[in-house]
């Protein structure tokens, strides 16, 4: 468990941008473990499987943890949920799980600024996403960028002028030259957590390297999914207690048409 003083300072931290960076995340003998159960041919058969179209050929792989056993012992990761709990409180649970993966593709995989919580709507917003990564990540082959402070926006609309729900944000008070993004430069073994609130996206890969992101999205056990699509993974306790009541404090949320 973090001492009170280093977890104040993560939740300070987070508080104010919106997103956080924790370095060395992972040991050699941890990336080792990974790395095998990425490349089992379990794994690979579902990258080429769930290629996207909508994302420019980003592979999307959900529910992880039952494809390997190491990535149900990453989410269980110490160091981890020590970070996740000074953010959302003790009681954690997965909301989803998954591996997104950008081809070594010149132009491909690129992900539009978006929200989180449109997609995934819960009672409550202690919510947040672990991006953890086996190689370097680059701006060249399509690391992440987020606007920070933007998670203090709001929600944002991401639906079309019928109600439909799109891959982006759509929204007349975002406007993105008005913001200076950050980019996640991260190492082997490094991770982000970011807001479910805080506007991100990532660059097309512009090499011919690969980059595999490992990405758990945690939730307060008192946060309660309204809408949006259930996963396998979805209410699967990491750590702590399941909670007897929930939270609201949400507000009015859009949870797509009935």
């Amino acid at each position: 468990m973090l001492e009170a003083s280093m977890a104040h300072q993560l939740r300070e931290a987070y508080e104010q941008d919106g997103y956080l960076i924790i370095r060395g995340l992972l040991d050699r003998d941890q990336l080792a473990e990974l790395r095998d159960a990425v490349n089992t041919p379990l794994v690979q058969e579902q990258r080429q499987a769930n290629r996207r179209k909508g994302y420019d050929g980003l592979s999307i792989i959900h529910d992880i943890i039952y494809l390997d056993p190491a990535f149900l012992k990453l989410a269980r990761n110490t160091k981890l949920l020590d970070a996740v709990e000074a953010l959302v409180g003790a009681n954690i649970e997965i909301q989803h799980c998954k591996i997104n993966w950008k081809p070594p593709e010149i132009g491909a995989g690129e992900v539009k600024w978006h929200q989180d919580f449109p997609y995934l709507p819960h009672t409550n917003y202690d919510l947040c996403a672990a991006f953890i990564v086996l190689d370097d990540t680059t701006v060249e082959n399509g690391c992440m960028r987020v606007i920070p402070k933007s998670h203090k926006f709001g929600q944002l609309k991401h639906t079309d002028e019928n109600g439909n729900l799109l891959l982006h944000v759509n929204d007349d008070r975002f406007i993105e030259s008005r913001y200076e993004a950050s980019d996640l430069i991260l190492g082997p073994g490094d991770a982000s957590i970011h807001h479910v609130l805080t506007v991100h996206g990532s660059y097309p890969n512009r090499s011919i390297h690969p980059r595999c992101a490992i990405i758990y999205e945690f939730r307060a056990a008192d946060a309660m999914q309204i809408g949006g699509g259930l996963k396998k993974t979805t209410g699967i306790l990491v750590r702590g207690s399941p909670s007897s009541t929930v939270r609201c404090d949400a507000g009015n949320v859009f949870v797509g048409s009935r």
